[in-house]
């Protein structure tokens, strides 16, 4: 029920009250003998503004709570436009914060295949032709340098990881500029998503490491295997199971494999 009816409804029954009390001192009680007497027979109006005044003051009690009332629907809406804004502005921060992430990995990214296709490796054919690769190619001539000074290791009496090891670090000898800036550009990348604070992060990683061929991937190994590559390097490759995208038989020999489980465990 509203604060006006309410009001009403009160005014109305203070006036019933007096109407009733006039007519009940007129029905049943003598006409007053003197003026004193007359006077109180005003006794009724009296009672008519007491009446009022309680209305008034139910009224005023009345308003306030209704004042109130609607101060606390204001400022629940309030409070709920500014908890709506304050989850917005978290969005906004979340967006701009993923878009700043993506923008740096792409730029990255770019880097490490701009530095990928630049690596070039010459070799002369059966024909005394010079044939260049380049890019991702050039991994596959690494490959066929280690197979190649590894089967020189043949005659040695080197254990495996032995052979293989003076084998790779020939290889690295030979090639050792191309794969310097190779090598710490591919850490600065998993070192960025490794610290990265963003959600699906093993997105970007799976990401990173669909763009490393096979040979690739074969070449760090065995750079782990010898030692070669930074500890630091090493923790993210064995941390984001690089190892593991391997194409089985693939490694120079067979003999290999143990080795590069126990790595990658």
């Amino acid at each position: 029920m509203s604060t006006s009816r309410k009001t009403i409804l009160m005014l109305i029954g203070v006036l019933v009250l007096w109407a009733l009390n006039i007519l009940v001192l007129s029905q049943f009680f003598d006409a007053p003998e003197s003026v004193s007497s007359f006077g109180d027979s005003f006794g009724c109006v009296s009672a008519l503004f007491s009446g009022l005044a309680f209305v008034g003051l139910i009224v005023a009690i009345l308003l306030q709570m209704e004042e109130l009332k609607l101060q606390r629907k204001e400022l629940s809406l309030t409070r709920d436009e500014l908890e709506g804004q304050k989850k917005q502005l978290s969005l906004q921060n979340d967006t701009l914060k993923t878009q700043a992430f993506e923008n740096m990995f792409f730029q990255l990214l770019q880097f490490q295949i701009n530095l990928t296709e630049s690596i070039d490796s010459v070799k002369p054919n059966n024909r005394g032709f010079v044939v260049t690769y380049k890019g991702k190619d050039c991994f596959v001539e690494f490959i066929n340098k280690v197979r190649s000074e590894y089967s020189l290791n043949a005659l040695k009496n080197l254990d495996t990881k032995k052979r293989l090891k003076t084998a790779v670090i020939k290889f690295k000898d030979m090639f050792d500029k191309e794969l310097s800036h190779y090598l710490k550009s591919l850490y600065q990348i998993f070192k960025f998503l490794d610290e990265a604070n963003i959600q699906k992060q093993q997105q970007y990683i799976d990401l990173l490491k669909a763009m490393l061929s096979n040979q690739e991937i074969i070449i760090l190994l065995y750079l782990h295997v010898s030692d070669i590559i930074s500890d630091e390097l090493k923790m993210m490759l064995v941390k984001y199971q690089v190892y593991d995208d391997i194409i089985p038989g693939s490694s120079i020999d067979n003999n290999h494999e143990k080795l590069l489980k126990d790595i990658a465990v």
